[in-house]
């Protein structure tokens, strides 16, 4: 009878284990720290061309915003991306074999296809950047946006400088930590 009694609990024992371990399984295969691999892209393209030569742009911090529903219009002060579908005010100039300019969307003029950027985002990051060794800091929303057909990582500054109240209130709501 005892036999029987921990042969059943061995069972479920290990029917509770083994959901378990394939569940801790996939959240180590997918849940990876840090930006996701098209944020850290295009956030590495912002780098590039906000860069002085001579300087780097570091990141300070990088918090993911637990509301990017929040995220408005209102609260970007100037887009920066690849402007292939979305339209956006600053253009990375595509160039494959080595860095590329930065154009304003008024120079090119208007592109067929772009479209305005869909609000909300439905993913968004909060990053403190600052060129090495400075003390001053400027923060960026990596913000995804995305509409039926395509899905693109935009990088907003900001209308509001850190240290204001209206800056505060922006980073409560997106639910970033004060970086």
């Amino acid at each position: 009878m005892s036999r029987t009694i921990l042969n059943r609990l061995i069972l479920v024992i290990l029917a509770a284990l083994v959901p378990c371990a394939i569940l801790v399984a996939w959240a180590a295969l997918t849940l990876q720290p840090g930006l996701p691999s098209g944020a850290q892209t295009s956030l590495d393209r912002y780098r590039l061309y906000r860069t002085r030569p001579g300087e780097d742009l570091e990141v300070r911090a990088a918090v993911r915003a637990w509301y990017p529903s929040e995220f408005t219009p209102g609260m970007s002060g100037g887009t920066y991306g690849d402007g292939t579908y979305f339209d956006v005010q600053h253009v990375y100039d595509a160039v494959d074999d080595g860095p590329a300019s930065l154009t304003a969307a008024a120079a090119r003029g208007s592109r067929s296809g772009s479209r305005p950027l869909p609000y909300p985002p439905t993913d968004a990051w909060c990053v403190v950047l600052a060129p090495s060794g400075a003390q001053s800091t400027r923060v960026v929303v990596l913000a995804l946006h995305e509409d039926t057909w395509v899905a693109a990582w935009i990088v907003h500054e900001l209308a509001e400088a850190p240290g204001t109240a209206e800056f505060a209130a922006g980073m409560e709501r997106l639910g970033c930590a004060t970086p």
